[in-house]
């Protein structure tokens, strides 16, 4: 309810970005040495706003909002339990236009994730490999002149294009023949 409200406000309250860091902060504490909630819980996407509830909500003018509270997400991704629903979600969201900003600084981020994949399985869900297509897709066809300008960002954009194409992902296929 907080982020449907502060979302669909005509300006995002002041406030609200202050208030995301407090619950971040609060979410992460762990009680009894135990997470708050279970790793597989939707709660976590809600923390950030990407849950089922909040994704119609977000428009392309939450563009400076997403990268004022980039801390919140960053914090959000090193520290929620990830599984492979979660990553695609979270592919799905950063493709929209309001999260222009940061979607760049996401790649390398979702390559060290998806690496370490391959030690764990925990992010088996099939349809990661769809969302993280379409971001790589849309990343190209929309920043391809910025993503060229970001070394590290290029790297980790090729990098999770070769783990596509290495499982087969139609999309992630046709990309890298688009690509050449």
């Amino acid at each position: 309810a907080l982020h449907r409200r502060a979302l669909a406000s005509e300006r995002t309250p002041a406030s609200y970005a202050p208030l995301l860091r407090v619950m971040m902060q609060r979410a992460l504490v762990a009680v009894d040495g135990e997470l708050r909630w279970p790793w597989h819980e939707e709660v976590w996407d809600a923390l950030i706003g990407i849950d089922y509830w909040v994704k119609d909500v977000w428009a392309e003018r939450h563009a400076n909002h997403v990268s004022s509270i980039w801390d919140v997400i960053a914090t959000w991704m090193e520290k929620v339990p990830l599984e492979g629903r979660r990553l695609g979600k979270f592919a799905r969201w950063l493709a929209t236009p309001p999260a222009v900003h940061i979607r760049l600084r996401t790649l390398e981020w979702f390559l060290k994730v998806l690496q370490l994949e391959e030690k764990q399985s925990t992010y088996r869900e099939k349809d990661v490999d769809d969302d993280l297509a379409k971001l790589l897709n849309m990343v190209w066809d929309q920043d391809q002149h910025r993503l060229r300008a970001s070394s590290e960002s290029f790297v980790a954009f090729r990098g999770l294009l070769a783990w596509l194409v290495e499982r087969q992902n139609p999309l992630g296929l046709e990309l890298q023949g688009r690509i050449g």
